[in-house]
């Protein structure tokens, strides 16, 4: 059964890529620029663009003591469900093939899973994410055959920070399980571009990797309230790099 909240984020999608298109037609009747017979490399292009977060597993260590001072450690698969994504993205020409970005990304995952050591699948909540990175690109030289079919590609590495922002549960009130948590990481990635309209516009596809280092104290609010641990047997979590990847293709927007 497909969630409300999830159609309607689709939905919302496919406004967004409608909204895309749409400047593209106007701008394909527009007179030519000059151009030569390379691709060339924009000043500036913006790039919105659509996609699909894949999901997620991560792998967790979840430390507690009874109440005779024993130590356990329980190991835990988190299943991130995926789910659509959208954002912008900007890149800046600076050196040669070298190029400042940023970014905007945001993400609507579904319902989340974990298991307790191999053992049955508990069913949690899902979140909205909102992932903000600034980096550098590079474009990359193409071969002649790249050449004669007008198509660009590049890389990008950009450091992140990414808002998770639980769904609440109605049966569970006034709990701290659903505040904000703050992760950290790395994301790089490919990109190629097939432009039109005279160069003024592309279309780009992306791949990408969001590496993801969790806030291991926000982590831990889900096993002292599944425990029922509380402040005087909390609960410390270790949590794996995990990696997030993200598909996209979007219409970029360029300004020479």
């Amino acid at each position: 059964m497909v969630r409300p909240a999830l159609t309607a984020s689709l939905r919302r999608l496919l406004v967004v890529s409608a909204a895309l298109l749409l400047p593209a037609v106007a701008l394909a009747q527009a007179p030519a620029l000059q151009t030569d017979l390379h691709y060339p490399m924009a000043r500036l292009r913006i790039t919105p663009f659509v996609g699909w977060a894949t999901g997620v597993t991560r792998e967790e260590g979840w430390h507690y003591s009874d109440g005779t001072g024993a130590a356990y450690r329980d190991n835990v698969d988190m299943s991130l469900a995926g789910g659509p994504a959208a954002g912008v993205l900007a890149h800046l020409a600076w050196r040669g093939p070298f190029s400042l970005l940023g970014g905007l990304t945001y993400v609507d995952r579904g319902d989340a899973e974990f298991a307790i050591n191999g053992g049955e699948n508990w069913v949690f909540t899902g979140s909205s994410n909102v992932l903000v990175k600034a980096g550098m690109g590079m474009e990359l030289s193409g071969t002649d055959d790249l050449t004669v079919r007008r198509l660009g590609a590049g890389v990008f590495v950009a450091p992140f920070y990414m808002l998770e922002l639980p769904q609440e549960i109605a049966s569970i009130p006034d709990s701290d399980l659903f505040d904000a948590a703050h992760h950290f990481g790395l994301n790089f990635g490919v990109t190629g571009e097939l432009p039109f309209a005279a160069d003024r516009l592309a279309v780009q596809l992306g791949f990408e990797d969001y590496l993801t280092m969790w806030g291991e104290g926000a982590l831990q609010r889900l096993p002292d309230w599944f425990r029922n641990g509380g402040e005087a047997n909390p609960t410390e979590v270790d949590a794996e790099v995990s990696h997030q990847w993200l598909v996209r293709a979007g219409l970029s927007f360029r300004f020479q």
